[in-house]
């Protein structure tokens, strides 16, 4: 690792995008070196748009949550995206809010979403409309048209459904024969039942959350 690594901690980001990408992992003397740069606030500076461009890309690849483990060993996860508490341990996903996210973006990815519904997922995770504004405000994405689309409050598999940018294709998500007024694509991928439109908690509004999740 040259020294050019520790003066530019985006390369933070780029080495979490690429293990998304190529599905290695990242050797042990690295992992310790990005873990001390955000220790000792190196990337406390980070300029929003060169975030967003790496942090993007890794939204876009066909499973982003390597991504997400590698900037949570690193630290870093938890100063970008606090808002959704998410938890990773070993590489995996270690809390509903983690397990919820990553399943929303291999769906996604299934069916073959861009960008703006992609992130318009992430920030569903947020519990509250200052907590969406808060993250794209870090993140500055321009993608914030897709994010109004859905609320805190939106059902999911009906936002999914309303941010699907063209029918769905063949996929681990919706290869299974849909009977003749069956749920759509985009309701069987999301792992939640249908629910109200309005009122209730996340978790209330759920009922087959914790089932799905025993099942992961």
């Amino acid at each position: 690792m040259s020294a050019a690594f520790v003066e530019d901690p985006v390369r933070i980001l780029r080495v979490a995008r690429f293990a998304a990408r190529f599905g290695f992992a990242v050797a042990p003397e690295t992992m310790a070196l990005m873990r001390s740069m955000v220790a000792e606030g190196e990337t406390g500076a980070l300029v929003p748009e060169r975030v967003w461009q790496e942090f993007s890309r890794g939204l876009m690849e066909g499973d982003p949550a390597p991504m997400f483990a590698v900037l949570a060993e690193a630290g870093l996860l938890a100063q970008l995206l606090p808002e959704l508490g998410l938890a990773f341990e070993n590489g995996l996903a270690a809390n509903d809010a983690a397990r919820i996210l990553v399943r929303s973006l291999e769906c996604a990815a299934a069916e073959r979403l861009v960008l703006a519904p992609r992130f318009a997922l992430l920030a569903l995770c947020a519990r509250s409309p200052e907590a969406v504004s808060a993250l794209a405000e870090r993140l500055r994405p321009r993608e914030t048209a897709a994010i109004s689309r859905c609320s805190p409050s939106a059902t999911p598999a009906r936002c999914f459904a309303r941010l699907r940018s063209a029918p769905p294709r063949a996929s681990s998500c919706s290869s299974a024969a849909t009977p003749s007024g069956g749920p759509s694509a985009s309701t069987r991928c999301w792992p939640y039942s249908p629910a109200p439109s309005a009122g209730g908690a996340v978790g209330a509004r759920f009922p087959s959350r914790r089932a799905w999740l025993a099942g992961r």
